[in-house]
């Protein structure tokens, strides 16, 4: 019975474990302005509390 429910959550967790990794990849678009409204040229975005960016 025990290993019943245990095979259960290892099969759910398979499951969804795709959609986790695939929900990861957002792809974030725009145009970075001062604050008077003019495009800023030549500026880094990070992804806030790490060091990925462009």
């Amino acid at each position: 019975m025990k290993n019943k429910k245990m095979l259960r959550w290892l099969i759910a967790i398979l499951c969804l474990m795709p959609q986790l990794l695939l929900a990861q990849n957002i792809r974030v678009q725009g145009t970075v302005v001062d604050e008077t409204g003019v495009s800023m040229i030549g500026v880094s975005v990070l992804v806030k509390g790490t060091s990925t960016g462009v």
